[in-house]
């Protein structure tokens, strides 16, 4: 399924009608069209990590597990970090400054909102100069190593254009997860706390099943877009999660070094609910 805006779905960068809380039903739709009982595995990684909490705290009986890499909780001082001259600007301050200075210097203050005006002009070659730039950021960012062919995304001008505007404008509105619909919100973890399982395992030893792990979270040491003090703060609040950090690793979920050892994690933990299940 390519959410709204994104991927195959048109039209291309539409954010009209584009909430988390649209996107949660979208997927109940497509549930119900394909006639599945329950998810065995609600997989996402970076923003996936985001709806995937969101869809299993609006429909936890429906959900036998969450596998999740690169938390994102979409709380403000995550944007702080990554788009208002936060954490990762002091530790890319090079890459940081070609970001806010495609900006005019008076809009340099924040980044987040200047950016969000140019990428929903009317005019497409405005937003989409500014897509190339935001993406850029991110793209930049995102792994410990530059790969050679780490920017050729940004050729992709549909690509460039939806993955910016529909990113600026979900973070404007703080994922539409705030006040009482926020992850952490306890009521909300509440209802997460107990997804059941039949049995886990983890890669050193087994958990019975009176106890069983019911969020298994994967997270890069290094990662700067999504921090790691958000993967934490997920954990402390799900006493039962599994935390597995990978290292060597920034926020990229590619097989490819040094992220190879998050996605044998992903790999075998999926591998092993599906024994479990059959």
């Amino acid at each position: 399924m390519d959410q709204r805006g994104a991927g195959r779905s048109r039209p291309v960068a539409e954010v009209r009608e584009n909430t988390t809380q649209l996107l949660v039903a979208d997927i109940e739709t497509l549930r119900t069209k394909l006639a599945i009982q329950k998810w065995d595995v609600v997989f996402g990684g970076s923003w996936g990590s985001t709806l995937s909490l969101a869809y299993a705290q609006t429909h936890p009986t429906i959900v036998r597990a969450l596998v999740l890499r690169g938390i994102f909780l979409g709380m403000e001082w995550e944007f702080d970090w990554t788009l208002r001259g936060g954490g990762a600007s002091t530790i890319f301050p090079d890459r940081w400054a070609d970001f806010v200075g495609y900006l005019p210097e008076d809009k340099r203050s924040n980044p987040m909102k200047a950016y969000h005006e140019l990428l929903m002009s009317q005019d497409r070659a405005t937003s989409l100069e500014a897509a190339w730039h935001w993406n850029r950021w991110e793209l930049s960012v995102s792994t410990l190593t530059l790969a050679e062919d780490a920017y050729a995304k940004l050729e992709d001008k549909d690509w460039c254009l939806q993955h910016a505007r529909i990113e600026v404008h979900y973070f404007v509105n703080g994922n539409f997860l705030a006040g009482d619909k926020a992850i952490l919100r306890p009521e909300n973890i509440e209802r997460i706390k107990n997804i059941p399982s039949k049995c886990s395992y983890n890669l050193l030893r087994y958990v019975s099943m009176t106890s069983p792990i019911q969020a298994y979270i994967v997270q890069g040491r290094y990662d700067v877009v999504c921090p790691p003090r958000a993967a934490w703060s997920l954990h402390q609040a799900l006493p039962r999660s599994e935390l597995y950090w990978t290292p060597n690793a920034g926020h990229s979920a590619l097989v490819s070094l040094p992220d190879e050892d998050r996605c044998h994690y992903l790999l075998t933990r999926c591998r092993s609910l599906a024994r479990e299940r059959n």
